[in-house]
Formats: structure tokens, C-alpha cells, sequence
């Protein structure tokens, strides 16, 4: 709504501002007025947040940008017929009004939202701090579980959902451990029987676009980074970082592939920030085994 305000209110000042006497440049002027903004407009979202944000609000003011190019041509139309006389544009404004009426709900419910999660993680630092320390070893393998699906295998604790999921009958599996509540903490295990099926360069690529797929019914997407070599869990490996904002809240992710005991494995790590993505799975990284694929 409130890049249709904006789109809307452009028209309305155009309609005031040019004057034509030549009806065959009408549809130039609907074309060039949209797509200029539009240009200015992602200029200075890139300027004040980043590219990524400005990449965003481009593609969410497409259609508001026809809109206002179908409102100019009609509008200076009717100007051209009148002499180049403005009458007021009853139609026009009343839009205007429910687009502005609308920009100020939508963000009076994202600042709710923002709020209540910058608090739901203010309180959970709070009860972190207040919770006893001095626990001992003991005490923390009684909140330990175990998972064994398919050959992989690692512990987690205790308040972790997990799940399942056979991708192909014998070849392809998937389990994804997440803490419970509103946090952001997520780790996804994709493993393939064999190595024949891609490289690991081509295995995180794939990953990175099927979540923005996934992400495109939210209006989000995944800014990612380049493709590096690293070390995890003693494997050679090619990893990808990548950001994304999903309901107001910036998410941290980490995309690893490489191959152990003869399958392509894929790990997706998820959080609020980028320091979680090193502590907060250490202990499924560090009891993580697969077992090695031995074809029939």
C-alpha cells in the first residue's frame, strides 16, 4: 500500500505539472514518469538501507507503477481535452486516501510485530541470564536426545523439534532439527546415497535457489554470498552465507555441502545472528555421523 500511495501521489502531481498540446506523446509521458521513479525510488532505498531492500520495494512497485502510467495517460488525456485545464481529480485522491489510510495500518501492524519480537528476545536474553550456571554435566546429558533416521545420527536437546522425510526411496533424505518458540534457530540435513548425483559447488547452489523459492510466497528473499572452501566437522566443503528479512526480522543463514563416507550431504543453518550460526549447533555438529553408503 504504500508504494501505491507514493506511485498514486506522482500521478497526481503530474497531472497538475505537465502540459501537452500533442495527444501522441500522452503515452510517452505514461511510460517515462513510472519508469523514472521507479529508477529515483530504488536509488535512494539502496542510499538509505542497502541493495538487497532496494531490490525489494523495485519489485513491489511494478505494478503500482502501471497503475500510475494507466492514471497519467488518462489524466493528461482529459487535460489535453479540456484546454489544459485540471479538473479536480475526485477519483484520483479518494485512492490516494485509502492507498495513505492503508500505508499507515500496514506499518502500524509491522512496528507491532517488530516489537514484539524485539521483546519476546529481550525477555528470553533475561530468563538465559537468570538461569542457574552452575548446572552440572549431568544434569545437561538428562536433556539430551538422540536421532537415528536412514545412517545419520547426532544428539540435540531437549526442546528441539524434529523431523523426517524420505526425498527418493533409498537415495535422498532430509531431517531438520529446530528449537521450539519463536526463535529462528534452524538446522536442515540433506543427504544423497552416492556422489554421481552433483558436485557440491552445484548441491549449495541448488539449495540457496530452492529457498528462495520457497521464500517468493513470503515476498522474500535470500541475499546471498559467494561460494567459498572451508573445513567442517573434518571435511572438505564449499559454503555459502546469505541474509534474508522475513516478517521484519533480519535471519542468518549458512549453506554447507561436501561429501562423508560416500554421500553428498547438504547442511542449512539458520538464526538471528551470525555469531548463533557457530555456537547454537555445535552440539549436532560435533556428534554428527553418517554412515558409509555401500551400493547394492
Amino acid at each position: 500500500m504504500k508504494n501505491l500511495f507514493i506511485f498514486l501521489l506522482i500521478a497526481l502531481i503530474s497531472t497538475y505539472s505537465i502540459k501537452l498540446k500533442d495527444k501522441s506523446k500522452i503515452w510517452i509521458i505514461a511510460i517515462v514518469i513510472p519508469f523514472f521513479s521507479l529508477i529515483v525510488f530504488g536509488v535512494i532505498i539502496s542510499i538509505v538501507k542497502s541493495a538487497y531492500f532496494a531490490g525489494h520495494e523495485i519489485g513491489m512497485s511494478l505494478i503500482p507503477a502501471i497503475i500510475s502510467g494507466i492514471v497519467i495517460y488518462f489524466q493528461i488525456k482529459k487535460k489535453i481535452k479540456s484546454e489544459n485545464i485540471v479538473k479536480f481529480p475526485i477519483l484520483l485522491v479518494i485512492f490516494i486516501g485509502i492507498s495513505l489510510i492503508g500505508s499507515i495500518a500496514q506499518y502500524a501492524l509491522e512496528t507491532k510485530n517488530r516489537i514484539f519480537i524485539q521483546e519476546y528476545s529481550k525477555n528470553k536474553d533475561i530468563l538465559k541470564l537468570d538461569t542457574n550456571s552452575t548446572k552440572n554435566e549431568t544434569n545437561d546429558k538428562s536433556q539430551l536426545l538422540n536421532l537415528d533416521f536412514n545412517g545419520v545420527s547426532f544428539s540435540y536437546l531437549n526442546g528441539w523439534k524434529v523431523e523426517t522425510k524420505v526425498l527418493q526411496e533409498n537415495l535422498g533424505f532430509q531431517v531438520s532439527c529446530e528449537k521450539t518458540g519463536l526463535s529462528s534457530d534452524m538446522i536442515s540435513i540433506v543427504w544423497l546415497r552416492g556422489t554421481n548425483f552433483s558436485t557440491i559447488r552445484e548441491m549449495a547452489e541448488n539449495t540457496i535457489e530452492g529457498i528462495n523459492e520457497e521464500m517468493s510466497a513470503y515476498n522474500a528473499k535470500a541475499n546471498k554470498g559467494n561460494l567459498y572452501y572451508c573445513t567442517f566437522i573434518g571435511k572438505d566443503a564449499v559454503a555459502l552465507d546469505y541474509t534474508m528479512t522475513l516478517f521484519g526480522e533480519i535471519i542468518y543463514g549458512k549453506i554447507i555441502s561436501f561429501i562423508m563416507n560416500g554421500n553428498t550431504v547438504v547442511v542449512t543453518k539458520q538464526s538471528d545472528t551470525k555469531d548463533k550460526l557457530n555456537t547454537n549447533f555445535k552440539l549436532i555438529e560435533k556428534s554428527f555421523n553418517l554412515k558409509k553408503f555401500t551400493p547394492r
